[in-house]
């Protein structure tokens, strides 16, 4: 089948309705979601999404780490579930959709954005929807959001609260739809918009958008904390960043509280298998001693000043008493003693002139890096990026790199919306398929017709197509507190 029908409207399903699983790659999924076979019903997708969001963890290790772009192919997305790890919506929709028409379920894909409203039409396919299609109607089942409902929805206007979370869906003109999370535990996911009229073939339109915020220096995926998110029942969500081993719910005074911090890498290993049932054993040792020095940099450089919070069970830990400056400035002159015999002093009077966190960052990535002959060539070419980068945006910057515009001091790893003048995001526009019943003729509109024709996008009109978005229309900087642009990133860790 590749359409199905509803009383007023259909929905194209595109080629994903033949993607079928090996039995073994079906067998080790479920295993990892501890469920068995079952049928294509309602309560059978309940007790996958439940099992799924708990125990498929929303995390951004690898990329973190520096490891190569992960393909968005079903195959290898089950895969990496399978053996244990998470990812983000790409990734595990990817897999989800895969072990759903695997089992005999009826799905579509659909272009997203996670933005606040008004969301940017530059940043529709920054996310991904997956709908599944029964008798009972079409529901959604979201796990590539980290703190979404556990629990399908439908699409129909409504408003619920599942465990003390409150959500609601409304529908818009043109077949577009927007879910709303009010409570936004993470403090980045505040809802999404779709679009249910059309719907896409399979990952092909996403691909920009996984390969920017898998790499580039912009994403905050990449620049802000390492984390992880499990989305339990009963205790709410459960983060981890960095160090910092956190839970989010509406019944707890100011929404959340931290439950412990990890100051030992023995410790910070043991709480990611056990409270993030992951073992981590597709990390060499190289890699996981260089993963803890990562979440230590980031815990010191980002601490809230002379906070004393509550852990359990080793009652109160003293999570930092100085400033981040302070803390990676002193982090970076002990790296370059370190370093001595390697870098000359030139490479170090220029690793003195940057911003502290700057340098830090440099002297991590030397330290860890294989095969670089000339260490001091290597600190004087990324000097000059950073140089580059600040004459680019009109003066030096004097915020450390994480408070840039874009990453937010609550985030698990926001969906940022890329600054036009970082260059990073190829000129084509994320088009919005047009395989569904009510998709729209291509008009030819290019990139230069963008602002002649704004009328018909953002006028009178609520007929909106996607087919002609354009990167880099749209001026981030002066809308940074719309996409939570922090003040201090050191409230990450402030209950």
């Amino acid at each position: 089948m590749t359409w199905w029908f509803y009383r007023s409207s259909c929905v194209y399903l595109g080629r994903i309705s033949a993607w079928v699983l090996q039995e073994a790659l079906v067998d080790a999924y479920l295993g990892r979601l501890q469920l068995c076979r079952c049928a294509p019903t309602l309560e059978s997708l309940q007790s996958l999404l439940a099992a799924h969001v708990d125990r498929v963890i929303y995390e951004n290790l690898d990329l973190q780490l520096r490891r190569p772009l992960p393909p968005l192919c079903f195959e290898e997305s089950v895969k990496r579930v399978a053996k244990g790890r998470g990812g983000y919506c790409f990734l595990l929709v990817d897999a989800f959709a895969a072990l759903l028409c695997s089992l005999g379920f009826q799905v579509s894909l659909h272009t997203a954005t996670c933005s606040p409203v008004p969301e940017p039409e530059v940043k529709w396919g920054d996310h991904v929807v997956l709908v599944v299609h029964l008798p009972e109607g079409p529901f959604i089942a979201d796990v590539g959001l980290g703190e979404g409902p556990r629990w399908p929805f439908k699409v129909e206007n409504a408003s619920w609260t599942e465990d003390g979370f409150q959500f609601a869906m409304t529908s818009r003109s043109g077949g577009e739809w927007r879910f709303d999370n009010p409570v936004n535990a993470t403090g980045t996911m505040t809802g999404f918009a779709f679009d249910f009229g059309t719907s896409t073939d399979g990952f092909d339109e996403f691909l920009r958008f996984h390969d920017f915020f898998w790499n580039s220096k912009e994403s905050s995926y990449v620049k802000g904390p390492v984390f992880l998110h499990r989305k339990t029942t009963g205790r709410g969500l459960l983060s981890l960043f960095a160090c910092t081993l956190r839970r989010s719910h509406p019944e707890v005074s100011g929404g959340k509280e931290i439950l412990q911090v990890a100051t030992t890498k023995e410790e910070w290993f043991k709480i990611v298998e056990d409270v993030f049932l992951m073992t981590l054993d597709d990390l060499d040792d190289e890699e996981k001693d260089r993963l803890w020095d990562i979440v230590q940099m980031q815990h010191q450089s980002f601490v809230n000043v002379s906070i004393l919070d509550q852990a359990v069970p080793g009652g109160l830990v003293e999570i930092g008493a100085v400033e981040p400056d302070v803390a990676a400035q002193q982090q970076a002159e002990d790296l370059m003693s370190e370093m001595s015999d390697k870098i000359d002093a030139s490479a170090t009077r220029q690793l003195r002139g940057l911003e502290p966190t700057e340098a830090l960052a440099i002297l991590t990535e030397l330290r860890h890096a294989d095969g670089i002959r000339n260490p001091s060539a290597f600190i004087m070419s990324a000097v000059k990026r950073c140089n580059n980068q600040g004459r680019s945006s009109g003066s030096r910057r004097r915020d450390p790199p994480r408070l840039q515009q874009g990453w937010d001091a609550e985030t698990e790893g926001c969906r940022v919306a890329p600054p036009k003048a970082c260059g990073l995001i190829p000129p084509e526009s994320p088009r919005r398929s047009t395989t569904g019943p009510h998709a729209e003729e291509d008009d030819g509109y290019g990139g230069d017709d963008y602002e002649s024709h704004s009328d018909r996008r953002h006028g009178n009109s609520q007929d909106r197509s996607r087919d002609n978005r354009v990167y880099g229309s749209y001026d981030y900087g002066s809308d940074s507190d719309r996409y939570g642009s922090p003040s201090d990133p050191r409230a990450l860790l402030d209950p």
